[in-house]
């Protein structure tokens, strides 16, 4: 059928059809309702936008105030997880999430990941949105399978004693730590012992007492990237014991004995 047509949302709207003079009067009929469909459908796309645009002004950053306060988290099974994750199973397609903790613990540790009782953790998970403060380390892994291991986007502050450390890993193989703070801390704002293969990206260790980030013991083939470690008592990052870790982009400024 020859004629005008406008195609709105797949659906064929009749502006203006042939079909000769007689049918004139119906031709601006519908050419009428044609252009009152198109106002309509802009109006309701207007609005979807408005609505889209409210939705995504509610959206707000997790707070301290929006985290669930606990004393602390100690895991030394597979099976443990499950008291302290909001979801996963523990698989690398789903892996058990602990995450939105406020954690003031009045013992050595906040959370305190250790496999050597159980003969390693064997299982993944991702330590994700905690705030952790504690009196020897705020985050101790110990003995994790390769690559289980994810800590991302955690704050550390204010150990007392101790080891005096934000994050602490022993032999956890592929671990990935990123973006999380480690500030304050008594000695140091990560520590990473017997542990290859690390990723620790985008990280800020600032005003510890000792080193920001401390590589030690043949830890090996890590990749240390766009690290920030600022105004710590002693070394922005030391590598000792280990060999052919990768440095790139990383800012260790104003720290007392050197970068």
């Amino acid at each position: 059928m020859r004629g005008r047509y406008i195609i709105l949302d797949s659906t064929v709207i009749i502006l203006e059809p042939i079909f000769g003079d007689n049918m004139k009067k119906t031709s601006k009929m519908g050419l009428s309702i044609g252009f009152f469909l198109i106002l309509l459908s802009l109006g309701l796309i207007s609005n979807s936008h408005v609505t889209f645009s409210q939705q995504n002004d509610s959206i707000t950053q997790i707070t301290i105030e929006d985290l669930i306060e606990i004393p602390e988290i100690m895991i030394s099974h597979d099976d443990n997880f499950t008291d302290y994750t909001t979801s996963g199973v523990g698989t690398p397609e789903d892996p058990y999430v602990i995450e939105n903790y406020n954690i003031t613990s009045g013992g050595p540790w906040g959370i305190l990941i250790n496999g050597t009782e159980s003969g390693q953790i064997s299982v993944n998970f991702i330590i994700r949105n905690c705030w952790i403060t504690a009196i020897d380390v705020c985050i101790l892994i110990i003995d994790a399978y390769p690559n289980l291991v994810t800590i991302d986007n955690c704050t550390c502050v204010n150990t007392l004693g101790g080891d005096g450390l934000g994050i602490y890993l022993v032999n956890c193989d592929g671990a990935t730590i990123i973006n999380c703070k480690c500030l304050n801390n008594l000695h140091g704002g990560m520590r990473l012992d017997l542990s290859d293969s690390l990723w620790i990206e985008n990280n800020t260790c600032s005003s510890n007492g000792g080193e920001g980030i401390f590589i030690d013991n043949a830890s090996e083939f890590c990749l240390i990237l766009n690290n920030t470690c600022l105004l710590n008592v002693q070394w922005g990052i030391t590598n000792q014991f280990s060999n052919d870790n990768t440095f790139r982009y990383n800012n260790c400024s104003n720290n007392i004995v050197t970068g």
